[in-house]
C-alpha cells in the first residue's frame, strides 16, 4: 500500500515539474515572441534586408550615407536669425540639428542670434560621431570655431553599419564608420551592400559591426525550443539586457575601458581626427558632450556620466571640451525634453544655446 501511495506521490510531483517546466517554456516563448517584434534589435529579424534602402532617397550620399533634407545653399539647416556672416560650425546628430522643433528653435539658430553671426547647423539626424566627422571633412571650412556635438549615444553608432540592429525602423539604413587598427589608425569603412542578401552572407557583410547578429553583443540571428535556454541566453548575453540588470543606460558599457566593442578608443580616435583636421584648417576645435535625459536621471542618482571615460580620454589629449550636464543637472532638466526618451523641446535647445553662449564667452572665443 505505501509502494502504491509513493509511485502515485511521485506520479504527482512529475506532473507538477511538467506542468512547471512548460510554464516556464511558454513564457520564455512569449518573451521571445515580443522581442521578435522589436524589428531586429533582439532576435534578428532577416527580413530587415528586403525593405526600402535608405539609398533610394534623393538625399542619399554614397559616402556619408542620408543627409538631411530642407536645407540651404551650404548644406546646413535653414537660419532665420538673419545673420548672414559664418562664424561658428556645428556638427553632429539630431540633438545638434535639433530635432522636433521647426527651423527657428533650433538652438544653433539661436545660438546664431547671441553671438550676432552665423552658426552653421550642420547636424544629420541619426548620425555617429564618425559620420558627423566625415561631414566636416567633406565640406568647406569657413568659420573660426568647429563644433563637434557627441550625444552619449553616439559610442553605440560610431561601432555599427546596420542602424536597424540598434534602433527599430521599417526602412534599410546602413553607414559607414571608422575601424581603429592595432597601431591606433583610423580607416574609413564603407558603407555596407546588403539589400537582397541571405541571413548568413548578411553576417559576413557585418564584419566591422559590433551588432552583427550572434556576435558579442548578444542579438542572435533566430531561436527554437526549447525557449528557455534561448531565453537564458538572451538575458546573459545581450547588451541591453545586461544594461537594465545594472540599472545603467544601454552606453554606458561602450565607455569602459577594454570593452569589447572598443568603443571608447574608437570613439576619442574620431574625435581626435577632428580636432586634427580643424588645425590644419587654422579653425578652434570645440567638443560638446550632450547628454540623454536618462542619462541625466542616472547622474543625478549620483553616478559619474555614463560617458565620463571619454571625458578623461580627451582632458588627458588636451583637447577642449564642454559638457552640457553640467547646467542640465543645475535645473529641473524633465521639462526642457519631449518626454524623457525624446530630444529636447523648445525650451531645453534654448537653454543649450544660453549656456553655451556663456561657456563661449567664459573661454573667450567670442
Amino acid at each position: 500500500m505505501s509502494s502504491t501511495r509513493t509511485s502515485a506521490k511521485l506520479v504527482g510531483v512529475g506532473l507538477i515539474l511538467l506542468l512547471l517546466v512548460g510554464l516556464v517554456e511558454l513564457l520564455s516563448y512569449a518573451g521571445i515572441a515580443f522581442l521578435q517584434g522589436r524589428n531586429g534589435t533582439f532576435v534578428y529579424d532577416p527580413s530587415l534586408i528586403t525593405k526600402t534602402e535608405v539609398r533610394t532617397r534623393p538625399t542619399f550620399d554614397p559616402r556619408l550615407g542620408w543627409l538631411p533634407r530642407n536645407t540651404d545653399s551650404l548644406g546646413a539647416r535653414i537660419d532665420r536669425s538673419g545673420q548672414t556672416d559664418v562664424c561658428v560650425e556645428v556638427y553632429g546628430d539630431s540633438f545638434t540639428w535639433s530635432d522636433e522643433v521647426d527651423d527657428e528653435h533650433a538652438w544653433p539658430n539661436r545660438l546664431s542670434s547671441l553671438l550676432r553671426c552665423r552658426v552653421a547647423n550642420f547636424g544629420v539626424g541619426g548620425y555617429g560621431s564618425d559620420q558627423a566627422v566625415m561631414r566636416y571633412e567633406a565640406n568647406r571650412k569657413a568659420a573660426k570655431l568647429v563644433i563637434l556635438g557627441h550625444m552619449a549615444e553616439n559610442i553605440l553608432r560610431n561601432v555599427n553599419q546596420f542602424r536597424n540592429l540598434v534602433y527599430p525602423g521599417n526602412e534599410l539604413v546602413l553607414k559607414p564608420r571608422y575601424v581603429l587598427s592595432a597601431s591606433g589608425e583610423l580607416g574609413y569603412v564603407g558603407i555596407p551592400e546588403l539589400h537582397g542578401l541571405g541571413a548568413e552572407q548578411v553576417k559576413a557583410g557585418l564584419a566591422h559591426d559590433y551588432f552583427v547578429p550572434d556576435g558579442p553583443s548578444g542579438l542572435v540571428s533566430g531561436v527554437s525550443f526549447p525557449y528557455t535556454l534561448a531565453a537564458l541566453r538572451l538575458a546573459s548575453e545581450h547588451y541591453q539586457v545586461q544594461a537594465r540588470f545594472r540599472g545603467e543606460p544601454t552606453h554606458a558599457a561602450f565607455y569602459r575601458p577594454g570593452h569589447p566593442s572598443n568603443g571608447l578608443a574608437t570613439t576619442t580616435a574620431i574625435v581626435q581626427r577632428f580636432v586634427d583636421i580643424a588645425r590644419s584648417n587654422g579653425q578652434r576645435a570645440l567638443v560638446t558632450l550632450i547628454p540623454t535625459c536618462r542619462d541625466l536621471e542616472y547622474m543625478a542618482t549620483g553616478h559619474d556620466a555614463p560617458y565620463q571615460p571619454l571625458i578623461e580620454a580627451l582632458r588627458e589629449r588636451r583637447i577642449e571640451t564642454f559638457d552640457f550636464s553640467r547646467a542640465f543637472l543645475e535645473t529641473d532638466f524633465v521639462r526642457l525634453f519631449h518626454d524623457c526618451v525624446a530630444h529636447p523641446n523648445e525650451k531645453g535647445y534654448a537653454f543649450m544655446a544660453d549656456v553655451l553662449h556663456k561657456h563661449l564667452r567664459d573661454v573667450g572665443a567670442f
